[in-house]
């Protein structure tokens, strides 16, 4: 996926990309660039239960960092409201989101295994 994101953003289509490969997630709060694990999430969610993890651009964040984020990188609203509304979250992470979320933790764990 390509994203135009303005330089003063601290995620990029390029770390999206490499934090994709690497089966980790962006933040896109401002500062240093900070990655987070799949297998993290519950530890964080005890922190602050608004993160939200989207797995189609591989970022972590409070939804409306999230949204603001998009919004700079010129996202419509629309597709905002539907990457916040597939993203997973602590109230859907055991239920309705269950199966990406380990599907997650599995390519994470087994990303060097052959087959």
């Amino acid at each position: 996926m390509e994203v135009e994101v303005p330089k003063n953003l601290r995620w990029s289509t390029d770390l999206m990309n490499r934090a994709g490969q690497q089966h980790k997630f962006l933040s896109v709060e401002e500062g240093k660039p900070s990655y987070r694990l799949m297998s993290g999430a519950p530890r964080c969610w005890h922190i602050n239960d608004q993160i939200i993890y989207n797995t189609e651009y591989r970022i972590w964040g409070t939804t409306e960092d999230i949204r603001m984020a998009l919004k700079n990188a010129g996202i419509s609203d629309s597709e905002i409201a539907s990457v916040i509304e597939n993203s997973i979250t602590k109230n859907n992470y055991q239920s309705s989101k269950g199966i990406e979320y380990q599907a997650e933790i599995d390519r994470y764990v087994n990303r060097n295994r052959g087959p």
